[in-house]
């Protein structure tokens, strides 16, 4: 290079120095892999069967595609690495839906007084235990054999496109989950494909046909407890959004099979918070939302207790 020009690029702005030098950088490798390539006998001897063109073509392909890999190998590598980890925490979060129907299946005995949890009050608490399934202690931990069957359903021909929308489903709404049970009209949604997979294999929908006694006792307190309170007030009842229809069938049998993939993994990441006696996240501003709603539904109720001349407790 001459001193001109040598001065020249002294003067440039600092990106095109450094687009200056990868390119010399990228000369340099490959006049070196072109020689590797000309010493290389075995190559030669294979050369030989094609004619000069298309040797050149091949050897300035090879060039090309393998400055490539040299500049942004480790940043596909990185890539890849993200993308296995994202279905891990997709995973994570299908552990969940394993727990959801166990909590599910203990509400339905809770609230036909076949059982007593320290941990429940109301049916109310069953929602807020339901956004904080994985730290629930009072149900049984993920067993290696629920997350095969686990996977067993995810990779069923039958599995609806819906399962995407996981995160939307209302696990422990059991007003709506019967009603969809029962193919009532006033059923906001299908019954979860999960809960029916796996009560044919436990017997356990034999629960979903039990009283609801806890849930109509609450309901009359809390009904007595509205007309004190709100005797005179205009209550707001909020809208509820239905989600169109997801993606075809070839996207959601791509999905089900990259959680199923997954499914080990978040496994064993389950397990070992477990053994460590580390908690599991939670969304703190949903649990504050869902905390408030369960203190308005307690004043309701002991309201209501109250108005019947009874305690204000949770003994009834």
């Amino acid at each position: 290079m001459s001193q001109e020009e040598n001065n020249n690029e002294q003067d440039l702005p600092q990106h095109s120095k450094e687009q200056i030098e990868e390119i010399k950088t990228e000369e340099q490798l490959r006049k070196k892999w072109r020689k590797e390539i000309d010493k290389n006998a075995a190559m030669q001897a294979y050369f030989k069967q094609f004619t000069p063109e298309q040797v050149t073509s091949f050897i300035n392909d090879f060039l090309f595609y393998k400055h490539l890999w040299v500049k942004h190998g480790q940043r596909c590598l990185d890539s890849l690495e993200e993308h296995s980890i994202q279905w891990v925490t997709v995973a994570t979060e299908h552990l969940k839906i394993i727990q959801q129907k166990k909590l599910f299946d203990v509400q339905c005995l809770w609230r036909a007084d076949k059982i007593i949890i320290p941990e429940i009050q109301v049916s109310w608490d069953f929602k807020i235990w339901g956004k904080n399934i994985l730290n629930c202690h009072f149900i049984e931990p993920i067993s290696a054999e629920e997350v095969e069957l686990y996977q067993q359903f995810l990779l069923q021909s039958s599995v609806n496109e819906d399962l995407k929308w996981y995160q939307y489903v209302q696990w422990q709404d059991y007003e709506n989950l019967i009603a969809a049970y029962n193919d009532s009209d006033d059923a906001d949604g299908d019954f979860p494909e999960w809960y029916d997979f796996i009560n044919i294999r436990t017997g356990n929908g034999s629960y979903l046909t039990l009283p609801d006694i806890r849930g109509k006792k609450e309901e009359f307190y809390l009904d007595i407890g509205r007309e004190i309170k709100w005797a005179d007030e205009t209550v707001a009842i909020e809208a509820n959004a239905n989600w169109e229809d997801g993606i075809k069938t070839a996207a959601i049998k791509y999905y089900t099979k990259k959680v199923a993939e997954a499914l080990p993994e978040a496994y064993e990441q389950y397990l070992l918070n477990l053994e460590m006696n580390i908690g599991f996240s939670v969304d703190e501003k949903w649990n504050f939302d869902m905390n408030r709603r369960l203190d308005m539904l307690t004043e309701l109720l002991f309201l209501g207790r109250k108005e019947r001349g009874e305690p204000e407790d949770f003994n009834f």
